[in-house]
């Protein structure tokens, strides 16, 4: 799965929604990720800060494990975008990560 989000639910930046939004994966009677953890890094997202975070999870019920990138960006407005990829089948071969980074190449958000 991959996928994108614009909003501004937990901050106006990169660094304040990547917190938000791994504190509410936390949250594991809301969020349903199971035995989480996560690595973040700030990045450069065509000359902007952004932040990764790698995370590594399964989901409530589910015995098989996943992983999740995602990238937060700031934008206009207070809008944070996030660009999101999940694999829940990493004992095969994907093409996710490098979908991802292609997503990321050519992601283009509504500030220079």
């Amino acid at each position: 799965m991959i996928g994108i989000k614009r909003d501004s639910t937990h901050g106006s930046t990169a660094q304040a929604a990547s917190i938000g939004q791994l504190a509410w994966y936390r949250k594991s009677d809301e969020s349903k990720m199971q035995d989480l953890t996560s690595q973040s890094r700030t990045v450069d997202q065509h000359g902007r800060n952004a932040v990764r975070l790698d995370l590594d999870f399964r989901w409530e019920g589910v015995s098989r494990p996943s992983r999740r990138t995602e990238l937060f960006v700031a934008g206009e407005h207070g809008q944070v975008y996030q660009l999101l990829a999940e694999d829940t089948y990493l004992g095969q071969a994907s093409d996710l990560t490098a979908l991802f980074e292609t997503a990321r190449t050519h992601l283009r958000t509504d500030v220079p």
